[in-house]
């Protein structure tokens, strides 16, 4: 296999894990920091951590070539500057990312359903603000983040945006690779200054004058709230950078926007409309596939259904049925293996004899690919494009997590209440213990239906572009 290229910008393109790699990771600690430039050049960060920074899913600095900001905020507890704050993003039409701690969620829990309702990301600042870089442990690093995760979702009900960033900017190797391995991007910043002691707050015309100086392209800007300066400058920073021709984009955009300097995995496509893809792993299943492809055959909705090589070999007449019903046959390797324990050569021959049994009964190899567990690197996307299939996610929040047997009800919603517009979905059809998958679909459908979406496979969402009518499917 080719050596890969490097990545020249440190964000993914989906929620994408990382495989573990076969030399050992430094548990050595960092301080994230930046060195400013003039004329509003992009400064340095952090060399010493250069080397290995930008291999796991870290976002800090974006295009040079692009005028745009990306506004982030601390944000442990409230004492009305935080509100203040929001008040000024809504009268500018700006969107942030708040990195909450637990005691904002639960003590201020109207105040971040404010913001979450406003179009902010709701992100990850650790269950106790503590030196994250002192984590060893797998375990407690993952209670840490799934702290806010739980407290978050029994207060509001949402999930937490998968964006993490460490207290005061404590790291280490080990660390940025556990948070790629639960799914999250690492945020540090490109442009900060001395705001968190409300007590010692800068001069405002000083505090302004300093943060436009610094602001760059592809700034990732870190402010804390809670500062009454940054509560009196916010409205006047944002009105001249867009004087000066930036945009202010969200983390979203971020990872959208340097999406050509990473291995791609698809996990929407937000050009598309209302389209959306259903999905359908480890199957066929001799009970539950066929249920399936009679509900979509009564909805008028086509699916990808990302099979099993041992359960197509099993069930093959299936495998057929969804072809002929016009479904896409997608390749999930051929037992279903941990990948992260995998050589390059067993990987490849996973997913080469998948295609192969796909082909024996189809005709036609499969195009994309799906790895267990969502679980990717540049190496194994190489491995997937070099048999000539496009690598595959799923959306934010469109993990229905069927396979753990919730309820009907919570399938439902976790579909519906969070659908938009080129989503990919994420189903199972194949469970031993049972499934609710069809009962749900049947509900889910019609639902979608009457918010205008219509169902095709990923490859036909992928192939929209902006503007363009998807004629196989209209």
């Amino acid at each position: 296999m080719p050596k890969m290229k490097k990545s020249l910008i440190a964000a993914v393109t989906a929620i994408s894990l990382t495989l573990v790699s076969a030399q050992s990771v430094n548990a050595e600690s960092f301080s994230w920091y930046f060195k400013p430039a003039k004329d509003h050049a992009q400064p340095e960060v952090i060399p010493e951590a250069k080397s290995f920074a930008d291999n796991y899913n870290t976002i800090y600095m974006g295009d040079p070539e692009t005028k745009k900001v990306y506004l982030t905020f601390d944000a442990g507890y409230e004492n009305g500057n935080v509100e203040k704050i929001l008040d000024v993003l809504k009268e500018k039409n700006v969107k942030g990312a708040f990195f909450l701690l637990p005691n904002i969620i639960k003590n201020n829990t109207e105040l971040v359903i404010r913001m979450k309702n406003e179009g902010h990301l709701i992100c990850n600042h650790t269950k106790s603000h503590k030196d994250m870089s002192k984590i060893t442990d797998y375990a407690e690093f993952e209670s840490e983040l799934k702290g806010v995760e739980d407290v978050l979702y029994e207060k509001t009900g949402f999930e937490a945006d998968k964006f993490y960033r460490p207290p005061e900017g404590r790291f280490s190797e080990e660390n940025l690779k556990f948070a790629s391995d639960m799914g999250y991007h690492t945020v540090f910043w490109s442009l900060a200054y001395a705001d968190w002691d409300n007590s010692k707050q800068m001069n405002e015309e000083r505090a302004l004058e300093l943060v436009l100086a610094r602001t760059h392209n592809g700034c990732v800007a870190l402010f804390h709230p809670t500062s009454s300066t940054n509560a009196n400058i916010l409205g006047r920073y944002i009105d001249t950078l867009k004087e000066q021709g930036y945009e202010f984009g969200t983390l979203y955009d971020f990872v959208k926007d340097n999406k050509e300097t990473q291995a791609h995995v698809y996990a929407s496509n937000r050009d598309a409309g209302k389209y959306v893809a259903l999905t359908f792993d480890d199957g066929p299943h001799p009970v539950y596939t066929e249920k399936i492809l009679e509900i979509l055959r009564n909805n008028n909705a086509k699916a990808s259904f990302f099979v099993i090589g041992e359960n197509a070999e099993s069930y093959p007449s299936l495998v057929l049925a969804e072809y002929e019903d016009g479904h896409e046959i997608g390749n999930h390797t051929y037992s279903h293996p941990d990948m992260k324990k995998l050589s390059t050569e067993s990987v490849i021959e996973e997913i080469e004899k998948t295609q192969d049994i796909i082909y024996d009964i189809t005709g036609k190899k499969p195009e994309i690919f799906r790895s267990p567990c969502g679980v990717y690197s540049d190496e194994l996307v190489e491995a997937i494009e070099n048999v000539g299939c496009k690598p595959i996610l799923w959306s934010w929040r469109q993990d229905t997590k069927d396979w753990t047997l919730p309820s009907v009800k919570s399938i439902v919603k976790t579909v519906t209440e969070n659908i938009q517009d080129g989503d990919i979905i994420l189903f199972h059809d194949y469970n031993k213990k049972g499934s609710p998958t069809p009962e749900a679909l049947e509900i889910i459908l019609p639902k979608l239906a009457e918010k205008g979406y219509s169902f095709i496979t990923v490859s036909e969402l992928l192939k929209i572009k902006r503007g363009s009518k998807n004629e196989t499917a209209a």
